[in-house]
């Protein structure tokens, strides 16, 4: 039976704030009805968009808190360039195929599809994100990329921001890059060809025999631009 009195002889932690109290009863374990109510509310772990250190939140799009402090939600006070060192690790693997250039620089902050993503700020376009990488190469550039430009990587690692690892190039050049270092899934490393490398070549010698197009496709089971592709080697 609980009694109105706290009972100093049962002395516990809070199970919410893990304060000591006094409980009314043998069975109680919150201090006070805020810690009961905070309870019952979904609470989650997220990493602050500025320095990435966990903060705990509510759930849910209106009360989820997006920053450690007033510090870090004030963006405009911290140049991204002093930010950028936060998520740097310069003892990342060295890249096997060019040992020279050294380990690469991780980024350990906040990713999109393998590549860092850092978050900027002005007064024209408000809140936006840059990709780490570019954003490393900008810096040892002095200048932005031109236009049509994209920050590339000799080390062939999505999340290495080392300024000595990047160049600048066009789509065509990252292209060129993978075709080179064996990058592109050409052939039966695809996991979406349906053919095998023999068969591919056995099309190219009935081809130079005069077979058609259209029958080496219905007899290998795919198109006839299909067909045209292989002979022209472009994806075998």
């Amino acid at each position: 039976m609980g009694t109105n009195k706290r009972r100093p002889d049962l002395e516990r932690l809070c199970a919410q704030c893990n304060l000591p109290f006094w409980p009314f009863h043998d069975n109680a374990r919150f201090c006070g009805r805020a810690c009961w109510a905070m309870s019952k509310k979904r609470r989650t772990t997220v990493p602050c968009k500025a320095c990435s250190k966990p903060i705990e939140t509510r759930l849910g799009k209106t009360h989820k808190q997006s920053y450690c402090s007033p510090e870090c939600r004030d963006r405009r006070a911290i140049p991204v360039e002093i930010r950028f060192w936060r998520f740097v690790d310069k003892n990342g693997p060295i890249p096997e195929h060019c040992l020279e250039l050294g380990p690469c620089w991780v980024w350990t902050g906040s990713t999109d599809v393998g590549y860092g993503k850092i978050e900027t700020w002005s007064r024209l376009t408000g809140a936006s994100s840059i990709k780490a990488h570019r954003l490393a190469l900008e810096m040892k550039l002095g200048r932005p990329l031109l236009p049509g430009m994209k920050a590339l990587h000799h080390c062939d690692k999505k999340g290495c921001v080392r300024d000595t690892h990047l160049y600048e190039g066009t789509t065509q050049d990252n292209s060129d890059d993978a075709v080179e270092r064996d990058r592109m899934l050409r052939g039966e490393r695809n996991p979406n060809s349906k053919l095998t490398n023999a068969q591919a070549q056995e099309i190219r010698e009935l081809h130079a025999l005069g077979v058609r197009q259209v029958d080496l496709a219905a007899q290998f089971g795919i198109s006839q631009p299909g067909i045209s592709r292989i002979t022209r080697g472009i994806g075998y």
